[in-house]
């Protein structure tokens, strides 16, 4: 017998030396699965965390995940959003349920019939999670505040731009509130400008144009005020209670009691690190 027959899986597949959250290859997502090990700690942790999440079983509205450096905190969090996610959740939830059912945790919620049963709340449940690296979407700013950067990937996972608040919440997303954003997109397009993949850009170089074919959509519209807007976003003024919570209130408005909106967060105590102000 040779060494590699007494492994369950080929030695030779590829193995990603760390988990990178913005990585959703197919075989990337399968291996991170279905060769995820649950001890009884990260199984009964993990339940929690989902239980949290879906019965609001806690007043508290921010979950800190803790380890020393290796200890697994990114896959912890990313096999939480598979657990979430509807195009992953079946696979995720059933290498759950399989493990827990070989544990002895006769002394934890996390038993078999409690995540079948946890299982089909996700399932009638409408949730959406919102997965990214903080340092690699904070900009070339390692001070950029992040109220920013949640706005930023709320935007993105929208549909609006990632990068350029103003242009996001000034242009996009009024475009989108009058039904008209597809169309503005189609007829920048027609004039050999692709929208999706160079907004801003587009909107720095070419702002006469984007506020031609906007305000040819959105009659009324101040062009003047939207103009001084997009060409100085790193002045347009952010803040918690005027801005994030606003957006993250008219998001999640007329969405039903079984409605979930999830920010998961890797790299966040690095990212900080020991600036007191970001931490603030």
């Amino acid at each position: 017998m040779l060494i590699k027959d007494i492994f369950e899986n080929p030695i030779s597949r590829a193995i990603n030396p760390a988990v990178v959250v913005g990585d959703e290859d197919s075989a990337t997502v399968a291996a991170e699965i279905k060769e995820y090990v649950f001890t009884k700690e990260i199984a009964e942790n993990l339940y929690k965390l989902l239980f949290a999440i879906v019965e609001k079983s806690t007043g508290k509205t921010g979950i800190w995940i803790n380890g020393y450096y290796g200890s697994g905190k990114s896959h912890f969090l990313k096999y939480a959003h598979y657990c979430m996610a509807p195009a992953y959740r079946e696979a995720a939830l059933n290498h759950f349920e399989n493990a827990v059912a070989k544990l002895d945790l006769s002394f934890s919620d996390a038993t078999p019939s409690n995540v079948r049963a946890l299982r089909l709340k996700i399932a009638s449940a409408e949730i959406e999670n919102i997965l990214f690296n903080v340092e690699a979407v904070s900009g070339d700013s390692k001070t950029d505040r992040l109220t920013r950067i949640f706005l930023n990937q709320l935007n993105k996972h929208r549909g609006f731009n990632a990068t350029d608040i103003p242009l996001a919440r000034l242009l996009e997303k009024e475009l989108d509130r009058a039904g008209q954003f597809a169309e503005f997109k189609k007829r920048l397009k027609a004039q050999n400008f692709d929208w999706e993949a160079q907004a801003t850009t587009i909107s720095r170089l070419w702002i006469d144009k984007v506020l031609e074919v906007a305000a040819g959509l959105m009659p009324g519209l101040s062009s003047d005020v939207l103009r001084t807007a997009l060409k100085n976003p790193e002045t347009y003024q952010v803040s918690i209670n005027d801005t994030l919570i606003p957006e993250l209130k008219e998001y999640i408005a007329g969405k039903g009691s079984g409605y979930r909106l999830v920010f998961l967060v890797d790299e966040i105590s690095q990212y900080i690190g020991r600036n007191k102000d970001i931490l603030l």
